[in-house]
């Protein structure tokens, strides 16, 4: 069956442009892309982060198919698979491939720990998104020694079948003094990076992030990618996208969002939410209980001035026809 699945990669960008354009231009809202927080779960224990759920609430085997199995018929053409970390949950490679089988594009999101063992539960994966936080010795500090090799040689892995692999890294107090080996890994590897801030708050919680840059030495650092990027291919963000998160952490010119016109987020419970951040993770319902599409129809269209999230800024962005945003998009897939 897996390798029947291999044109599932291929996602429909004319079926993006033209549900793009019906809500855009129509107002017709169709959940286009839809990230889902598998599970709350994580082998890590990152600063910036606090993922550390179990097993209780989580949809089960069954739930998270029949749910998954359902996401062409709702006009769905990506799915991204975040967490905490996916590979915790053992039935990843049944939930992938039900997307897959349904010419879903899927993108997940990994520390990249458990890609080596578990490769063949995702190969029919479009692209993977790897987290990096710098060099051996920074990235070892804050993941766990070993951890660097681990995340490179899950690239080899990656790459070996066929799947695109770019990196994310979160901009934090132990990192800023190592871009220059950042931008060194990327153009190396010939991997592309996108850059994020670590926010002020944990990821998940609302406790204090103990590494979020200072304000001053995180414009500089903006100032540097952006810099970098006019002549370095492998910055994934666009110079757009750049300049909008140069504004962290204070309010700037704001940013129409589409979630809840073209994206949604499915919390690990089944919950229905635009995003981890706004309006306080406003619930909308929960997909366990209520027709996914009436829940996704209440939804309210939203103005963002409070989004750090690189895909997300560049998906808003190209979504309003930024040419640097729309360029990015293409070339990602």
């Amino acid at each position: 069956m897996r390798a029947g699945l291999r044109s599932a990669k291929r996602p429909l960008l004319f079926d993006y442009a033209k549900a793009a354009a019906k809500a855009i231009f129509l107002s017709r809202k169709t959940p286009l892309f839809v990230s889902w927080i598998l599970t709350n779960r994580c082998n890590y224990s990152c600063a910036y982060c606090h993922s550390r759920g179990d097993i209780s609430e989580e949809l089960t085997t069954q739930q998270a198919l029949d749910f998954a199995g359902r996401l062409a018929g709702f006009g769905t053409r990506g799915v991204t698979f975040t967490g905490g970390e996916p590979l915790m949950r053992e039935d990843l490679g049944k939930i992938v491939d039900c997307c897959a089988a349904q010419n879903i594009a899927v993108i997940l999101n990994s520390n990249g720990s458990l890609i080596e063992e578990r490769i063949e539960d995702v190969r029919n994966i479009t692209m993977a998104t790897l987290s990096l936080d710098g060099p051996q010795k920074v990235h070892d500090a804050v993941r766990g020694k070993g951890s660097f090799g681990t995340v490179m040689r899950a690239v080899d892995c990656l790459r070996a079948k066929r799947i695109k692999v770019c990196i994310g890294t979160t901009l934090s107090s132990v990192n800023l003094s190592s871009l220059d080996e950042i931008f060194r890994i990327s153009k190396t590897g010939k991997l592309p990076v996108f850059f994020q801030p670590a926010e002020k708050y944990q990821l998940r919680n609302n406790e204090l992030d103990p590494i979020s840059p200072s304000v001053k030495e995180y414009k500089h650092a903006i100032e540097a990618i952006i810099a970098e990027k006019r002549h370095n291919i492998y910055i994934g963000n666009s110079l757009s996208g750049l300049k909008h998160l140069s504004y962290w952490p204070d309010p700037h010119p704001p940013l129409k969002c589409f979630g809840g016109n073209l994206f949604v987020r499915i919390d690990f419970n089944g919950d229905v939410k635009i995003c981890g951040r706004h309006c306080g993770s406003v619930v909308y319902g929960n997909v366990l209980h209520r027709d996914f599409l009436n829940i996704f129809r209440d939804v309210a269209t939203v103005v963002c001035v409070n989004c750090w999230c690189a895909p997300r800024v560049e998906f808003n962005k190209a979504m309003a026809f930024d040419l640097g945003s729309v360029s990015n998009v293409l070339r990602k897939f």
